[in-house]
């Protein structure tokens, strides 16, 4: 109970300092896990700590752009706690995506986290605020290569959400995620299962015909689909996209 009091209370003072304007560097926002924190029942401990992994990070900003920042997770001695040390703030969704990245990290791994705390850290956004869970995968990759002492590809980068099982689920803004790190000289993209054709609509001239003296012109929208990897091949020199559906594809790709 005092340790549940302690984590509200280091939630309320961050909102209320966010709140005042004075926020001005990372801090601790929470604790996400449960009474009695990760640790499944069977698992061998994990016997070390203070490894870490580090993977990009792709998000769509509120003006619809694509934007690439890094994402970090450090295990340190600790008890079984997921904690999120970052500065832009998170959203409780986001926030869900992180634990769902340690237990689905200890079931991959075959290790238990309880006598490690995972540091879950956003770094070199520009965002004031990360929501969505989006990068429920990518943490989760970066979670299982920290376990296992392990390095993700600095060149690679993957979109989706994650789930308990280790399914990883579709997402938006797929087309401007992929073009804003290949601008950046990304080499590989993965994306969710069916996600690797983008539909939009094209209006295209539909005939024409005169009323009086008035010129009519006629239009109509036709559904068009975009292979991402054709285009990130036209466009970035060298990058693939590649669809994965479960976090097993992902890691033989991402993590060396």
């Amino acid at each position: 109970m005092e340790e549940k009091q302690r984590s509200l209370l280091v939630i309320l003072i961050a909102a209320l300092i966010f709140g005042l304007g004075a926020f001005s560097g990372p801090t601790f926002l929470g604790l996400l896990s449960g009474e009695n924190g990760l640790g499944s029942p069977g698992l061998p401990a994990i016997q070390s700590s203070g490894q870490t992994a580090s993977i990009n990070i792709v998000a769509v900003t509120s003006q619809g752009g694509g934007e690439v920042s890094k994402g970090v997770v450090e295990l340190v001695p600790g008890k079984g706690r997921v904690l999120i040390n970052t500065n832009p703030f998170v959203e409780p969704d986001t926030q869900y995506s992180f634990e769902t990245a340690a237990q689905v990290a200890e079931g991959v791994t075959g290790k238990s986290l309880k006598n490690v705390d995972i540091i879950f850290t956003v770094e070199e956004s520009k965002a004031k605020l990360v929501g969505g869970p989006s990068a429920g995968a990518a943490f989760t990759v970066a979670t299982i290569a920290a376990v296992e002492g392990r390095k993700v590809r600095t060149d690679a980068a993957i979109t989706g959400t994650m789930d308990k099982t280790g399914r990883i689920g579709p997402i938006g803004g797929v087309l401007e995620k992929m073009v804003a790190f290949g601008e950046l000289g990304g080499k590989l993209f993965l994306v969710p299962k069916g996600q690797g054709t983008v539909n939009y609509l094209v209006e295209e001239p539909a005939g024409e015909g005169r009323q009086g003296p008035y010129l009519i012109k006629r239009f109509r929208m036709t559904q068009k689909a975009l292979k991402l990897d054709d285009y990130a091949k036209e466009h970035f020199e060298g990058m693939k996209v590649v669809e994965v559906a479960h976090v097993d594809e992902a890691l033989a790709l991402l993590v060396q």
